[in-house]
C-alpha cells in the first residue's frame, strides 16, 4: 500500500494487479507514466511567492465590490475596481495588471468599447469577461472584441481561480489581438480509428446546426483518410488538403483555402485529407520525387488559421496526423475532445495521452473527455473511469445501433439520434446554446479564447 499526495492510499500494481482499476489509479496517482508531473502545475510561474494582480471593471461599484472579494479568495491581488471608459484606461496603465476581468450586461455597448481599449493598450494581458447573459451573439460580439474567456455568472472562486491560472499561463506574451474569431476544437481518439473520424464529423454538423454559423471540418490525416467515404463523396481533383499542401504557394491566405474546401451542408465545409499522390499530380507534381507526407506544422497552422478567419467553428480530425504537426495543433486549439471508452486499455491510452498533453504545456482546462460506448456493457462504470481520468465525462454516447452502423459503414449525412443525442449536449455548450442553472460547464466557458496562438502564416 502506498500514500498519495492527498493522503489517500492505494495498492501498488504489484498488490492490486497491473490491469486492475486500482493499479491504474497507482499510475496515475505516482505518475508512473509521466515522470512525475503533478496534473496541475502553475501555469505562468514567476514569482513563486508572488500572488496574480486582477483589475475588476465593471459599471455598478457594489458589483465590482462583490467581485472583487471573490478574486481575493480564490487567491489573487486585486489592483483596482474601476468603472468603464476613462477609468479602466487609466487604472490598466498605472497598474499593469496580470489580468483584467470585465462585467458586461445589457446593453453591452460600454463594456465592448472599454474592452477593445484595453486589449489595444494592453495587448500582452488577457481580459476576462463575466455575464448573467449567455447569448451567443453577445459572446460572439466579445470575442471579437478580443476577450480571452466568457465566464457564466454566478461566478465561484474556484471557476475564477481556473479561469485567471489558465488564461496568464497560455497567453503568455502573444498579441490578442490579431487572434481570428473562430473557435479552434480538436479530436484525439485514444485509440484511435473510425470512431474519432465519426465523433468529429457528428459534433461538426451539430455545431452548424446549433450555432447557425459556418463551421469548418479538417481531415488532418497523412494517409488519405475517410470522411469523403463516410459524406458519401468523391475529394474533387486538385481540392484537399494534401492537394494544398503541395501547391507552390508562397502564402497561404482564407482564400487560397477557400478554394481547396468541399461543401457537404449549408453551413459545413470540409477540408478533406485527400490522396497524397494523385494530389501531387494536381499540383504539377512527380510524386516519385515529392515528399507526400503531408503539410508542414507552419503550414497546418497557417491553414487553420484562414479557416478561423471565415468560419465560427474549426474542427480538426487529428487521426493519424504526423505528430510534428499535430503538437502545434493541439497548442493552438480551443478545446481538445478526448474520444475514448471504457475499457482498462483505453484507461491506460488516455493516461499516457494526458501525460503527453501536459508535457507539451497543455492543461486538463481545455480538455473534454467523450466516451464512446462501443458494447452494450462496458467494463469500467463511468464515475471509475471519471476518477482515473481526472476529468469529467462531457458527452457519453451510449451503445447503440446507430453507433454501431457508423461505426462500420460511415453513412454520415443520415440520421444517427443515439450519436447525436450523446453529443447534442456539449455541442449546445460550445455553441452558447445550451440552457441551465449555470452550474453544468456550458455557455462557452473556460474555452472561447485560445490558450496558445496560431502561429502567423509567413
Amino acid at each position: 500500500m502506498a500514500d498519495t499526495p492527498d493522503g489517500e492510499i492505494v495498492q501498488s500494481p504489484a498488490e492490486a494487479g497491473e490491469d486492475s482499476l486500482e493499479g491504474i489509479l497507482h499510475f496515475r496517482i505516482q505518475g508512473a507514466m509521466g515522470g512525475g508531473k503533478p496534473d496541475n502545475l502553475p501555469a505562468h510561474p514567476r514569482d513563486p511567492d508572488a500572488k496574480l494582480r486582477v483589475v475588476v471593471v465593471g459599471e455598478d461599484a457594489d458589483d465590482r465590490f462583490d467581485t472583487a472579494r471573490l478574486v481575493t479568495l480564490a487567491g489573487f491581488e486585486v489592483v483596482g475596481r474601476p468603472s468603464f471608459g476613462t477609468e479602466a484606461r487609466v487604472v490598466g496603465d498605472e497598474t499593469r495588471p496580470d489580468v483584467v476581468l470585465v462585467a458586461i450586461e445589457e446593453p453591452p455597448a460600454r463594456a465592448l468599447a472599454t474592452i477593445a481599449s484595453l486589449i489595444e493598450r494592453l495587448p500582452q494581458t488577457p481580459v476576462l469577461a463575466f455575464s448573467s447573459s449567455m447569448q451567443p451573439g453577445l459572446m460572439r460580439a466579445a470575442m471579437r472584441a478580443g476577450v480571452y474567456d466568457f465566464l457564466r455568472r454566478p461566478l465561484s472562486k474556484e471557476t475564477l481561480a481556473e479561469a485567471i491560472n489558465s488564461s496568464v499561463g497560455a497567453l503568455g506574451h502573444e498579441d490578442q489581438r490579431d487572434d481570428p474569431a473562430g473557435v479552434l476544437v480538436t479530436s484525439l481518439g485514444v485509440r484511435g480509428g473510425a470512431g474519432t473520424s465519426v465523433v468529429t464529423a457528428r459534433m461538426a454538423r451539430l455545431l452548424a446546426t446549433a450555432a447557425d454559423e459556418r463551421v469548418a471540418l479538417v481531415e488532418l490525416d497523412s494517409s488519405g483518410g475517410s470522411l469523403a467515404w463516410m459524406f458519401d463523396q468523391e475529394v474533387e481533383f486538385g481540392k484537399g488538403l494534401a492537394a494544398l499542401a503541395a501547391s507552390s504557394n508562397a502564402r497561404i491566405d482564407r482564400e487560397v483555402v477557400a478554394g481547396y474546401l468541399q461543401q457537404v451542408t449549408d453551413n459545413l465545409d470540409v477540408l478533406y485529407a485527400g490522396e497524397p499522390r494523385a494530389s501531387a499530380l494536381a499540383a504539377g507534381l512527380d510524386p516519385d520525387n515529392h515528399s507526400l507526407a503531408g503539410p508542414s506544422p507552419e503550414t497546418a497552422q497557417a491553414i487553420l488559421q484562414a479557416l478561423r478567419q471565415t468560419h465560427e467553428f474549426v474542427l480538426v480530425d487529428a487521426h493519424s496526423a504526423p505528430a510534428e504537426t499535430l503538437d502545434g495543433v493541439l497548442a493552438a486549439s480551443h478545446v481538445i475532445l478526448l474520444v475514448a471508452s471504457r475499457d482498462v486499455l483505453s484507461a491506460r491510452r488516455l493516461l499516457q495521452t494526458l501525460d503527453n498533453l501536459h508535457g507539451i504545456g497543455i492543461s486538463d482546462y481545455r480538455m473534454r473527455l467523450v466516451v464512446t460506448d462501443v458494447v452494450d456493457k462496458p467494463s469500467m462504470k463511468e464515475e471509475d473511469f471519471e476518477r482515473i481520468a481526472g476529468l469529467k465525462i462531457s458527452a457519453r454516447i451510449p451503445h447503440s445501433a446507430d453507433l454501431g452502423h457508423l461505426l462500420d459503414v460511415g453513412e454520415l449525412l443520415g440520421p444517427a439520434p443515439g450519436v447525436d443525442g450523446g453529443l447534442a449536449p456539449l455541442a449546445d455548450s460550445l455553441a452558447g446554446t445550451a440552457t441551465g442553472d449555470g452550474k453544468e460547464d456550458g455557455g462557452l466557458r473556460g474555452i472561447l479564447r485560445s490558450v496558445s496562438r496560431l502561429a502567423k502564416a509567413s
